[in-house]
């Protein structure tokens, strides 16, 4: 029962932000306490929220202490030499450019703090893609990659969190994750040479499939921890041996990727579909109503 109630209230939570219903804010605030009165905890919401503020505490204190830190760092120009080597390196090259884009990107994100991470990778590279007319959600979409590999770093927001929940130190979580950050990091570096390529090769087919994969990069977000849970959860039902555990987990991937595919298909676009009929159709309502007269409004 308490599985259900939290599954459903994110739902609830991502359908009320997506339709514009409730304010961000006021939704993680609202959507909480409902939740937890209709799994009865009425009486226990007080506690348990003076509970989570101690052990989010230490946590928020870092977050500050991080911020303010490298705020002060890049206003003393700490990154100035490394964005003056890359632009250096570019020298107007497309190829060159993005794949700067993400070293930069990945040098400026060391701060766990994505604000600093846009406005200095923007500020620096966004002139260059004006000039050589390369698309603005290259950039965008550059520097997301390689934010969201560093903002795994323990002074990062989701590792302390997850740090705080679990009561462990931030240690114990980063440590391990260090190969795959590695690993990741010259992911994007491949992804940000993709991207670059299909600038002048425009209608290949691993640009398609690439453009297809981006489109359907939400719904295999929000789709893919279920399918990988419920795989793993067979796979140790029945025992899988040793020898194919990474072809399981590569299969696995596989039927994730194919599942938000599907889920991006039969239901984000018709429901965006919706969305923006039901949204056109409230404007043209309220644009056809008639305007009160001066004597109506008072």
């Amino acid at each position: 029962m308490l599985t259900f109630l939290a599954y459903s209230m994110v739902v609830v939570f991502m359908a009320l932000i997506m339709t514009k219903r409730l304010p961000a804010v006021v939704a993680l605030i609202l959507v909480p306490i409902v939740f937890g009165l209709l799994g009865g905890f009425g009486a226990q919401l007080g506690p348990m929220m003076l509970d989570g503020i101690k052990k989010l505490a230490p946590t928020g204190v870092m977050l500050m202490f991080a911020i303010l830190y490298f705020g002060v760092m890049i206003d003393a120009g700490l990154f100035d030499p490394v964005v003056r080597a890359i632009l250096k390196l570019v020298h107007g090259d497309p190829m060159k450019i993005v794949v700067g884009t993400a070293v930069l990107a990945m040098f400026v994100s060391l701060d766990g703090d994505g604000s600093t991470t846009y406005m200095i990778t923007v500020s620096a590279m966004l002139p260059l893609y004006k000039r050589l007319g390369i698309s603005r959600l290259v950039l965008a979409c550059v520097i997301m990659l390689a934010g969201g590999v560093f903002n795994i770093l323990p002074w990062g927001g989701p590792t302390a969190r997850a740090a705080s929940a679990l009561g462990v130190d931030v240690g114990t979580i980063f440590v391990p994750m260090i190969p795959a950050m590695v690993c990741s990091a010259l992911w994007v570096v491949f992804v940000a040479f993709l991207l670059a390529r299909s600038i002048f090769q425009a209608n290949t087919g691993l640009n398609r499939l690439l453009w297809l994969l981006g489109d359907a990069s939400y719904s295999i977000y929000l789709s893919h921890w279920f399918v990988l849970s419920a795989i793993g959860k067979c796979l140790g039902f029945v025992g899988l041996p040793a020898v194919l555990d990474w072809p399981a987990r590569i299969v696995g991937l596989a039927v994730a990727i194919s599942v938000g595919g599907a889920c991006f298909r039969y239901v984000e676009v018709p429901l965006g579909r919706l969305l923006r009929s039901n949204g056109t159709r409230r404007r043209m309502v309220v644009a056809a109503a008639p305007e009160p007269s001066a004597v109506s409004r008072y």
